[in-house]
């Protein structure tokens, strides 16, 4: 009976050595760092208050639109035409063609005056009081403008619904085009830099929501 008692001390003595081998080895997820504000590379004394992690894809959708434009009006119309003037297809086909090279150019025309407007990200500087926007050109390039505070309007002031898809940016001085930004799917980095340059009341966001 003793020497029974022994030989299971031994035995349990020899397992705890392998489950202490075997719950070490399970693997613990690293704490997540908590994302620092980013400057902007291209001049940092600018801090990064908001993104629109979305503005590629307008990006993709606009010179997807500008090739497609110019592949229809500069190698389908001119080819069509020969085609017809040569009397190798139907009126009507030329026709159709050109209808849908029109509707190509008007698509492109909306998309483009559309996209352009859109606010890819916006970086302030606390020590002169200045915000710079950058948005997309009509070509699809990378536009910065620098505004002083006070030359934009506050939401507030404007009313706009900024738990909106878009609502717009507007400015005291005619002369600057009206912009468009996304908050519900934007990523807000500094909250109350956001909302002392728009005027809104809004919380920083570690994340923009997706689009659905």
């Amino acid at each position: 009976m003793l020497l029974n008692r022994v030989l299971k001390v031994s035995h349990l003595r020899s397992l705890v050595p392998k489950l202490v081998r075997t719950y070490s080895t399970v693997p613990v997820d690293p704490p997540k760092a908590i994302p620092s504000v980013p400057h902007d590379p291209r001049e940092p004394r600018f801090l990064t208050i908001y993104r629109f992690p979305h503005i590629l894809k307008v990006l993709t959708f606009t010179r997807f639109k500008i090739y497609q434009t110019s592949l229809t009006l500069f190698i389908f119309l001119p080819f069509g035409a020969l085609l017809q003037y040569r009397e190798a297809i139907h009126p009507l086909i030329f026709q159709g063609l050109l209808g849908v090279s029109l509707f190509s150019v008007g698509v492109l025309v909306l998309a483009g005056e559309r996209a352009r407007r859109i606010i890819g990200g916006a970086y302030f500087d606390p020590e002169t009081n200045e915000v710079k926007i950058s948005h997309l050109s009509f070509w699809g390039s990378r536009v910065d403008s620098v505004f002083r505070v006070q030359d934009i309007q506050l939401a507030s002031d404007t009313s706009q619904p900024v738990d909106s898809t878009l609502w717009a940016v507007n400015f005291n001085d005619e002369a600057y085009r009206q912009l468009l930004i996304s908050t519900k799917y934007g990523t807000i980095y500094n909250a109350r830099y956001f909302n002392h340059v728009f005027g809104t009341e809004l919380e920083d966001t570690d994340q923009g929501d997706e689009i659905e």
